[in-house]
Order: structure tokens, then sequence, then C-alpha cells
């Protein structure tokens, strides 16, 4: 059985917070995920599974490339990492699931990218500069969408320019994610599992109630999550 860690909060460079208690309002609302802390967590694990439930609006992209690194590092270790959207999945928080080999969207979830924010101080001389390293930084991060979900550049920097958020089916049509969770348990009560378990084919059954060619749509996972689940009743 895999291992699970969850991810919820706010990504942090604990060298600018003290996290003895001195955290904003804000971050202890959220709560906060350090690449020490997902480092910890691992650790705990007798498993080489490891299923990973994100839900976090984002913060610290040092922070967020940290859990990243450690990610493919397990992975390079013989680790299987599956990355799960537990709710929103935004900014920072969209680099770590795209670490995962298994990248899964459960229903109702949504995935948030954008430029790089930030907060600067100084005078006009020092925003230039910032506004400099800003660009190479929504740069970098546009390559590595591009790099992982084979989307052409100026498509991730059109989608991030526009702050987009993608539902579950279009993550998966523009490569961000690899599977959609479906929840069958939305249309069927106990009677209904009870006769389930006892049907036959599946794929049948399905075939059977398909809609008109012209709206038609892939099965085939569908047919997969049934067939599991009725080998579990």
């Amino acid at each position: 059985m895999a291992y699970k860690i969850k991810l919820e909060g706010i990504f942090i460079d604990p060298t600018t917070h003290d996290l003895a208690g001195n955290i904003s309002e804000y971050l202890s609302d959220w709560g906060y995920i350090t690449s020490n802390e997902f480092e910890r967590k691992v650790n705990q694990s007798d498993s080489k599974d490891i299923d990973i439930y994100i839900k976090s609006g984002g913060g610290s992209m040092i922070e967020g490339f940290a859990i990243y690194n450690k990610i493919e590092a397990l992975k390079k270790e013989g680790y299987n990492i599956r990355t799960i959207a537990n709710g929103l999945v935004g900014s920072i928080a969209t680099v770590v699931f795209l670490a995962g080999d298994k990248r899964v969207m459960q229903s109702g979830t949504e995935f948030f990218i954008h430029n790089p924010w930030a907060n600067a101080s100084g005078d006009a001389e020092a925003f230039a500069k910032y506004s400099k390293e800003l660009e190479q930084a929504e740069n970098e991060l546009a390559e590595f969408y591009a790099s992982k979900t084979g989307l052409k550049f100026d498509k991730v920097k059109e989608l991030m320019k526009e702050n987009t958020t993608l539902r579950a089916e279009e993550t998966i049509e523009l490569g961000f994610a690899t599977e959609s969770e479906l929840k069958v348990f939305a249309f069927m009560g106990l009677g209904d599992l009870q006769k389930f378990s006892k049907l036959g084919s599946i794929q049948k059954i399905i075939e059977d109630n398909k809609p008109s060619k012209q709206n038609e749509v892939d099965y085939s996972q569908l047919i997969n999550s049934l067939t599991n689940l009725k080998n579990k009743i």
C-alpha cells in the first residue's frame, strides 16, 4: 500500500520565517509547507510507493522547487511517486504536482498557473533590477512547464499571462495531469453497489448504453474504474 503524504498550506522559505511561532495570521490560517518538513514525512515511510496529496495556493518558488528536486531524487532511488490534487493546486504547488510519475486530478479540483508575483522595495534602480529578475523567473517557469507537458513555450506563456485556472479534463488535455479520479459513488447507492457486484461484463454494459456517435467520448477509463470497484465489492 502506498504511503500517504499531505501537503496542505503555503510553501514558505524557513530562512525568512520564524517557525517557532512568529508566523503571520495568514499563514496560520492556511498552514505552511517546507522542504524539510516534506523530507521528514518521507523518512517516516516504509514503502517506496508514495502518494502526495496537494492542496495549496502556492508560496515560495524556492521552497516549491526544493520539494520538486527532492521528489526527483527519490524517483532516482526507485520510489514511485503519485501526486494527487486534493483541492486547489495553484502557483508553485503546480511545480510540485508535476513531479509525480502519475499526476491525478480528483473531481472538483482546480489547477492554477500565472506569472510569478513578488513584493519589492527600494529606488528606481532596484525596481528595474528586480523586474529583470522577475522576468527571468517567468521565462524559466514557462520553460519548465513546456518541458513537462510538451506544450509550446509561447502557449505556456499565454496561459501564465492570463492567470489560467484549469479543470481536471483540461489539465489532462494540456499535459499537466496524466489522469482524473472518477467519483462513482456520486450516482451509486448501497443497493446499486450490491447489484453492481453481481454484474458480469462491465465493458458490455457500458458499450450497450453509449450515446450517439456525435456525443461519443472515450469510455476506457470509466470501464477500468468500474471494473476495479466491482472487484473490491
